[in-house]
This record gives C-alpha cells, sequence and structure tokens, in this order.
C-alpha cells in the first residue's frame, strides 16, 4: 500500500483540479465525480465523467493523454471513467 505524504496529496488534489477543468475546457457540461474510497488496484483517485455523446472521443482522449503524463511526471495513477450521458426522453402522463 502506498504512503501519502502530505506532500503527495497536495499534488494530487492539484492534478485532480486540473484534470477537471481540462475536462469542463472540452465540454462545460460534463459531470465530474470524485469517487472516494474506490480502488481496484493501485490507483491514486478515480474521476466518473459523463459527457454527451458527440463529446466522448474528444474529452476521452484528452484525459487519457494527460493521466499518462501525470503518471509518467509525478507517479500519480489517476483513472479517468468517461461515459456518455444519454438523453433524457421525456414522460408521457398517462
Amino acid at each position: 500500500m502506498k504512503r501519502k505524504t502530505a506532500k503527495r496529496q497536495a499534488l494530487l488534489r492539484q492534478r485532480l483540479e486540473e484534470l477537471t477543468a481540462l475536462i469542463k475546457r472540452l465540454c462545460p457540461e460534463a459531470e465530474v465525480t470524485l469517487l472516494p474510497n474506490f480502488r481496484y488496484e493501485d490507483e491514486d483517485a478515480v474521476l466518473k465523467v459523463f459527457v454527451p455523446p458527440e463529446k466522448y472521443d474528444e474529452v476521452e482522449a484528452a484525459v487519457t493523454r494527460r493521466e499518462t503524463e501525470i503518471l509518467w511526471e509525478d507517479g500519480l495513477f489517476i483513472v479517468t471513467l468517461v461515459y456518455e450521458k444519454k438523453p433524457v426522453e421525456p414522460t408521457t402522463a398517462t
């Protein structure tokens, strides 16, 4: 298990804010949630993102690129789960 120092935690928060800003810049209507206590392997953090279908490829590619840079530069393993937000169908009253 990785030991998290105050400096590492501050860097993680900074990188999460950076990823969130990147996502919002590409897709202002994106819904971004940090999944607390989500652990599968050795992730430092997991973000869950919902975007409209037409923005999926752009957001997913940009976030994957930046996550990889963060891993190489800082050793932080951040996983972002990008999902297409399905349009809500209006319901009819019966």
